[in-house]
Order: structure tokens, then C-alpha cells, then sequence
């Protein structure tokens, strides 16, 4: 298993669209300039700074590994697989999003959800691009659908990496339209992973990821935190997929996100 490494912090943060979501305001100053610690909560309408986030989620627990019963050989094989599979997603969103946050589970309880964040939760590096979590939950829930299993996984860690790229360019925006300009990205990402020729990592199922991104959905318009339509955001995980299978670029893709959800 990984190494143990256990935190808990505060998060402001973009959801994959199964709970509420904090979005980072950005400052105007400075091409480098680091994210503020005040946040907008759409959720009630309220804001909260970065200490005020730690105290709201002192309940989720953060660790780099699925933390399974070292007693258990047959669950601490199959967690060293999916960890291994995180990875390896992990590593793909670096890539073709140039971003590098750090990566954890956490504890969601009755709210499944994968979570990102521009502040760094855990660990001693500075230069990183903020956190992307993962619920133990949600994963569990992503198990049940068999074969299709890991292409959920991989679209929703394609969705949250979207999102830290969206950070890095100091993104701002509300529901619903941050959320579908993420699964656009997505998709965009999906596309540049499948035309790999050479040491490619990941298996590209792009139709049970569109059917992922549709269950996601609702038609919840008047809740704050409304991520899309299961329409809309099939159309547009299935949109950015086009875009980065025509080659487009990823600073046009992410214009392109924009333009789509005006």
C-alpha cells in the first residue's frame, strides 16, 4: 500500500456536480498571482475564507490511500489496484493539463462526491495546483457499475483535473456554466488520452463516460449549485471529446468551453 498520510482540511471547491460547490474568487492582479482565501458559497449565498472552510469540513478525513484493512490480503490487493488506477488517471491529467495538485480520498459520508480545491490540503510542497479529492463513497458507488467502472472513475478525475486547470487561469464563474465548461475540458482530455500512440496509459470508454456524466445531471434549475442537464452534460463531455479528437488545442479548448456556455 502507499504510505499513510492522513489530513484534514477545508475546501473551496468545484464538485463533480453531487453535492454542494465553493467556487475560488480570483484576484485581477498579475499573471501568477495566487487565489484569495475568500470564496463564494452559491450554496445560501454566503462566502467563507480558508480558515472557516478547515472548520466546516473538519469531518472529512484526507488521506493519499483508500486506507484498507491490512488484515484483509484480498481488500488490500484490490485497493493497491484501484490506488494504481487513480495514478495512472492522475498522472494523464497532469499531462494534458499541465496542472499538478495533490491527489486524496476523503470521507463523504451520505453526500457521494469528488471535489477540487486551489488550495494545497496536504503535505509540504507549495507548488502545487491546489487538491482533487475523491469520496470513498462515490468510489464505492462507481464500483457497481462493472466493466464501465473505470471509465466513471477516469471522467471524473478528467472533470475535477478540468477544474484546477480552470483555477490556474484564475477562471471565475457560477453554476451551471463552470461546471459544463469542466466536463467539455473533460472530454477534450479523454480524446488526447485515446489518440495516444506511444506509452499510452488509459483505455478510453468514451461511451460509458457521456453515460456517466449523464446520470450526473438534473433538472434541479433553481438549486445554486445546478450543474446541468444529464443532456447538457453529456453534450458537452461529448463536444469537448470532438474537439480534442480534431486536434485542437488546449488553450482553443479552453476558449472553446467558454464560448459554448455563453
Amino acid at each position: 500500500m502507499i504510505a499513510r498520510r492522513t489530513v484534514v482540511g477545508g475546501l473551496a471547491l468545484c464538485g463533480s456536480g453531487l453535492g454542494c460547490a465553493v467556487h475560488a474568487q480570483w484576484p485581477n492582479s498579475g499573471a501568477g498571482a495566487a487565489p484569495t482565501t475568500r470564496v463564494d458559497v452559491p450554496v445560501g449565498g454566503c462566502g467563507m475564507n480558508l480558515a472557516e472552510a478547515r472548520q466546516f469540513a473538519q469531518q472529512w478525513r484526507i488521506s493519499e490511500d483508500l486506507d484498507a484493512d491490512p488484515d484483509d490480503e484480498a481488500a488490500s490487493r484490490a485497493a493497491l489496484v484501484l490506488e494504481r488506477y487513480f495514478a495512472q488517471c492522475s498522472f494523464a491529467g497532469e499531462d494534458w493539463f499541465g496542472v499538478k495538485p495533490r491527489f486524496g480520498f476523503f470521507d463523504d459520508g451520505k453526500s457521494p462526491n469528488a471535489f477540487a480545491t486551489p488550495f494545497p490540503l496536504f503535505g509540504n510542497r507549495a507548488d502545487v495546483d491546489g487538491t482533487v479529492v475523491f469520496g470513498r463513497r462515490l468510489l464505492a458507488q462507481q464500483l457497481q457499475r462493472g466493466n464501465a467502472a473505470f471509465a466513471a472513475i477516469m471522467v471524473i478525475v478528467a472533470h475535477e483535473y478540468a477544474h484546477a486547470y480552470q483555477f490556474r487561469q484564475r477562471r471565475g464563474g457560477k453554476c451551471p456554466e463552470i461546471e459544463l465548461e469542466a466536463d467539455f475540458l473533460a472530454g477534450w482530455s479523454l480524446a488526447c488520452e485515446a489518440g495516444k500512440r506511444q506509452g499510452r496509459r488509459l483505455s478510453v470508454d468514451l461511451a460509458s463516460s457521456a453515460a456517466t456524466m449523464f446520470e450526473f445531471g438534473t433538472y434541479d434549475f433553481n438549486n445554486p449549485s445546478f450543474h446541468g442537464t444529464p443532456e447538457q452534460r453529456r453534450d458537452a463531455l461529448l463536444a469537448g471529446y470532438r474537439a480534442g479528437d480534431s486536434g485542437m488545442s488546449l488553450a482553443d479548448a479552453y476558449r472553446t468551453s467558454i464560448r459554448s456556455t455563453a
